[in-house]
């Protein structure tokens, strides 16, 4: 194949192989422009692996991300319940506290329903 006519895999190669080809610069070099079929299909599939490499590696880093921000929502939800739970208790124990004290403060010697003066 001459790569004057194959514009996009000039581009391949560069892309996959990180080389950039002059074809005018290589021309006055001396070196062919042309690629045979088994190396340009050789550039083809590495170019296609690749891109599916770094889509593949887009996808896994998307899904990383996802999995750690439910894990970060679900340890956030855990502490609320928790912080909830703590001051619900704390209530239910003030409730307990004030009615023991109430209830001593009915069966004092002061609360028996007579008047010391009388």
């Amino acid at each position: 194949f001459r790569l004057k006519e194959k514009p996009e895999l000039v581009g391949r190669i560069g892309r996959v192989l990180n080389l950039s080809i002059d074809l005018e610069a290589d021309a006055a070099g001396g070196f062919p422009g042309v690629i045979c079929r088994k190396c340009c299909n050789l550039v083809e599939t590495f170019f296609h692996y690749k891109k599916s490499v770094a889509e593949g590696q887009d996808s896994l880093k998307k899904q990383v991300q996802e999995y750690k921000d439910k894990k970060a929502a679900i340890e956030e939800f855990k502490k609320k319940e928790a912080a909830e739970a703590a001051a619900e208790t704390a209530r239910l124990q003030a409730e307990a506290v004030e009615r023991e004290q109430l209830l001593a403060s009915r069966n004092s010697p002061e609360s028996i329903g007579v008047d010391p003066l009388d």
